[in-house]
């Protein structure tokens, strides 16, 4: 059977032994066949890099910079990407890798990013996409990447950096694998990074300006509800009117964001968690 190449990677890099990434061809590999795959991966990125933005003429705002990255074609961002990795400039890379992740390119995504594993191997921002990733390939029906390897690699990351980000991800893969009072713990913690204020208990106050990460994790608490009370016959009935409330909340502060059909497009959102938001939606 084939091996998916940046999967190897990370296990090797878990194991202490990271080896490049290349692509195989079906059958037997042999050196001639490597070699020209090198050669091949070699000349594509050397020809994208002719053609290369600049990094000066990309807009500084995050936002800006990721439609300017839009507009240019898959080849140059994994380009883009790869040139920055090489030269270990990690905040100049993520938006790169993430417009390839956004656009579906993983396997291109995957040629750029796992051999940063090499150098980069405490960076949270590296853990952090190459736990997207694992996530984003398990979505895709790759069955040689698992929800435990995109769990790995989120908790390194957030055992590493404060965010939001880090955490909402983390709860999905705690959520995704029946962990709920792990995703739980994430989903407040994402709060707290988000208030500046330790949170105990999630409240469904309205508040005046509510970001799409505090969403999220609100949405994840509703969900984490809704299984409790699935489990709990005793406090079935309070469990689930708090789901539902705090549901309603979210989609009071964004009725379109949080559609099945929106969320069906969002990289986070697994299809454990969507299916169980829909059921969620059916008890209102």
């Amino acid at each position: 059977p084939k091996r998916n190449p940046a999967r190897s990677q990370h296990h090797a890099f878990r194991r202490g032994t990271p080896k490049p990434v290349f692509w195989a061809g079906a059958g037997m590999v042999g050196v001639t066949t490597l070699l020209l795959g090198v050669w091949l991966l070699q000349d594509r990125v050397n020809g994208a890099l002719v053609n290369l933005p600049l990094l000066s003429q990309l807009s500084p705002t995050p936002a800006d910079r990721a439609s300017d990255l839009k507009q240019v074609s898959t080849k140059v961002v994994t380009a883009l990407a790869t040139e920055q990795l090489n030269q270990g400039n990690i905040p100049a890379a993520r938006p790169a890798i993430e417009a390839l992740l956004d656009r579906g390119a993983l396997p291109q995504a995957a040629a750029a990013l796992t051999p940063a594993l090499k150098t980069e191997a405490e960076n949270p921002t590296v853990n952090f996409l190459m736990g997207r990733l694992a996530w984003q390939f398990v979505k895709s029906g790759n069955r040689l990447y698992s929800v435990d390897d995109a769990r790995r690699s989120w908790e390194k990351a957030a055992s590493r950096e404060r965010s939001a980000v880090h955490q909402n991800a983390l709860a999905f893969a705690y959520y995704d694998s029946g962990q709920l009072d792990r995703a739980h713990e994430a989903w407040l913690q994402a709060l707290q990074i988000l208030r500046g204020t330790p949170v105990v208990a999630v409240s469904d106050q309205p508040r005046p300006s509510v970001s799409q990460q505090e969403l999220t994790a609100r949405a994840g608490l509703a969900l984490v509800e809704m299984k409790r009370a699935e489990r709990d016959s005793a406090r079935r009935a309070a469990l689930q009117s708090n789901a539902v409330r705090l549901q309603k909340r979210v989609l009071e502060n964004d009725p379109t964001g949080f559609q099945p059909d929106t969320l069906a497009t969002n990289w986070q959102w697994s299809k454990t968690a969507l299916e169980d938001w829909q059921k969620l939606l059916s008890l209102d």
